[in-house]
């Protein structure tokens, strides 16, 4: 242990000072491009360790279709989900005033953009043609933007799922499908106004066109077809799509990335009506929906009825929501119950305040009844429930208020207010409340909490200064409780977070990023009644050098640290580099890396985010002894047709098994392969 250590600190310190040598002496350097790619990107927006599918399928589409920033729209920039309200308003500002970009390096001009945001934000963004903002249907169709993508993947191990020893209790014990994970995805769009798109999905183990448990082949098909900005119509969908309003006390079908990237984000989330582009199986709304402007309000009415995978006949106790049916066991639980919502929200904006009315309904074809716990007392029991809710947003000088009232039919109430005030462009301040009722009930509640939208009572402070240009603080302190029991926790339970991140960019080929996180629980003790705290700290360093256009180097160094009362510390490390290497003459790209990882025990694991090209980029945990080794390749083959290939192996030195139950390997070593195609036309 202390071998690795030394081992980890020396190449670190040696990293590091070759990388100051190296990048005091290119301070003169002002690239003309994005130093972060969207995976950099998407990596430090994702709050903790895993990133949801959503975000990065969104944030990775929206890289393929950036904003035109010479038809901008407050509802285009909220996409963003890293741009705050203030920035987004001076963008807005800047644009009225000027009427047009002439190039990207105006940014720089906009009060409050400091270096770190803009190249966040470079990623997404293009400087177009004044176009018309409407187009008629045959110049839509005309001008229309079609994809084609697939992708394959398999690990090249034999799991316990897939073997064929007949030692085992039979097909029961065993995946149904093969080993190979598919998927295809075709998109349209056009003029940011017509949007279509079709997925399919399977995952390894999944029956691909099996008689009896999928005469359909994909395990899960998703389907869009959208109109924007058209007259009086701001949207319109039918099929898949995801609603979010207000806080998200209510209503936030899609992902929240929770306290992210600026120090803290309390999650103004009212983004209305937005696509479903994700292979995600969960969180979506499947039906029609509408957004309409009309005499200076916007009324979005919608309804969805679809199935869902539970567990129960007549009574259901618990829902599945991993997506994944590999077993006989997971059929029985396939879309074995019927959601129908529908509702109403009513939103109207002035120059100084906002304010929205929610109204929503769902039914289920059968009882929700959980079987009795004392932590789940308060959970929703019935076929039926009705949630209301009033957000809103108040400019007064200098002050920010923004919040949401909400209360479900049992007559539980949530809240949450905040008041942000932007005492000059360089500081940012922030307080937040929250109170979440014990037996507040909402299904698609998705608000700013440390755990769920119920049940939890929290107060944030959070800070963001910048001293000079290119250099960011953000901090933040968030004390939490929990009024009633949680699972595994059989009394009321406190908390506390607290985080600090810096990000420097000293010139346009090289940043550094510094993530310290300190958080402390509680769990049941070791006699009964009682409760003992916990504590989790992360230390993460990356820093990110481009030599030229066509040469990236990137390192990350991480630290965790796990520590129960009256226990010895667990300890996690990791230390990665990866080499990219584009070259846009040749239509080639590569990317490889090499990580080394020790933990202590799985409550220190370590996690790294990998790039395997295109929309194909993950979030890998490691725990115990060992190194991963990746390469990914791509090779543009005509301008319209995209190749990607990727492996990956992870070597553990103090394991003879991987896995557990199905998913088991046999041996120290678990090799992944996969491929895409994609087909712009």
């Amino acid at each position: 242990m202390t071998d690795t250590c030394l081992f980890l600190s020396h190449t670190l310190l040696l990293k590091f000072s070759l990388l100051l040598i190296v990048g005091f002496c290119s301070l003169h350097m002002n690239a003309q491009h994005s130093l972060l790619t969207v995976d950099e990107v998407m990596e430090r927006v994702a709050d903790g360790e895993e990133a949801p599918q959503e975000l990065r399928d969104e944030l990775l589409f929206l890289s393929q279709h950036p904003i035109n920033l010479n038809r901008l729209s407050r509802e285009r920039l909220k996409q963003i989900p890293f741009l705050r309200d203030y920035q987004i308003d001076q963008i807005l500002l800047y644009f009225a005033t000027h009427k047009r970009f002439e190039t990207l390096y105006e940014l720089q001009l906009i009060k409050g953009m400091d270096a770190v945001t803009i190249q966040n934000l470079l990623p997404f963004v293009v400087i177009g043609a004044l176009e018309p903002a409407t187009l008629k249907l045959p110049q839509l169709i005309a001008q229309s933007e079609q994809e084609l993508f697939f992708k394959g993947c398999t690990c090249l191990q034999e799991k316990k799922g897939f073997s064929r020893d007949t030692s085992s209790s039979g097909l029961s014990s065993r995946y149904l499908g093969d080993k190979y994970a598919h998927s295809f995805r075709y998109r349209l769009t056009s003029n940011d106004q017509l949007q279509l798109s079709l997925i399919g999905d399977k995952d390894a183990g999944e029956p691909f066109f099996h008689s009896r448990y999928n005469s359909t082949g994909y395990d899960y098909y998703s389907f869009h077809a959208g109109l924007s900005n058209v007259g009086f119509l701001n949207r319109l969908v039918v099929g898949d799509y995801t609603l979010s309003f207000g806080q998200g006390l209510l209503m936030n079908s899609g992902f929240s990335i929770g306290k992210s990237l600026s120090g803290s984000n309390t999650g103004y989330t009212n983004q209305g009506i937005k696509f479903h582009y994700s292979s995600g199986e969960n969180d979506f709304l499947r039906g029609v929906a509408s957004t309409l402007n009309l005499g200076g309000g916007e009324y979005t009415f919608f309804y969805s009825s679809r199935h869902l995978d539970a567990i129960g006949d007549s009574v259901v106790t618990s829902f599945k929501e991993d997506g994944i049916h590999r077993t006989m066991s997971d059929f029985s639980k396939k879309n074995t119950l019927q959601m129908k919502l529908y509702g109403a929200h009513l939103q109207y904006n002035f120059q100084w305040f906002e304010f929205g009315v929610t109204a929503l309904t769902y039914q289920f074809n059968k009882e929700i009844s959980p079987k009795s716990k004392p932590y789940n007392l308060y959970y929703f029991r019935g076929t039926e429930n009705t949630d209301i809710g009033l957000n809103y947003r108040l400019h007064i000088a200098k002050l920010h208020f923004f919040g949401e009232i909400a209360q479900s039919r049992n007559g539980a109430k949530a809240s949450i207010l905040s008041v942000q005030s932007t005492v000059t462009s360089d500081i940012q301040l922030l307080a937040s409340y929250r109170n979440y009722a014990k037996d507040y009930q909402a299904y698609y509640a998705n608000a700013f909490s440390e755990s769920a939208s119920f049940n939890e009572k929290g107060f944030l402070l959070s800070a963001t200064y910048r001293p000079i240009y290119t250099f960011n603080i953000s901090l933040y302190a968030d004390w939490f409780s929990y009024p009633w029991l949680r699972y595994g926790v059989d009394l009321p339970s406190k908390g506390s977070d607290y985080r600090g991140t810096i990000d420097y960019l000293p010139s346009d080929s090289w940043s550094h990023h510094l993530d310290i996180r300190y958080r402390t629980k509680e769990k049941n003790g070791s006699d009964a009644g009682t409760l003992q705290e916990y504590t989790v700290s992360n230390i993460k360093y990356q820093t990110i050098y481009s030599f030229d256009s066509s040469w990236k180097l990137k390192s990350l160094f991480a630290y965790n640290r796990y520590k129960e009362e009256n226990t010895s510390p667990s300890h996690g490390y990791l230390c990665s580099e990866s080499l990219l290497w584009n070259i846009p003459a040749n239509h080639l790209k590569v990317d490889i890396n090499a990580t080394l990882f020790h933990t202590d025990s799985y409550d220190s694991r370590v996690w790294l985010y990998e790039n395997g090209g295109l929309y194909a980029s993950s979030m890998t945990s490691l725990y115990g002894h060992g190194y991963r080794l990746g390469a990914s390749a791509g090779y543009k083959i005509q301008e319209n047709l995209t190749l990607w290939a990727r492996y990956a192996q992870t070597t553990y030195s103090n394991r003879k098994f991987i896995g557990s139950a199905l998913e088991e390997i046999k041996g120290n070593r678990k090799s992944d392969v996969s491929f895409y195609i994609q087909w712009l036309f």
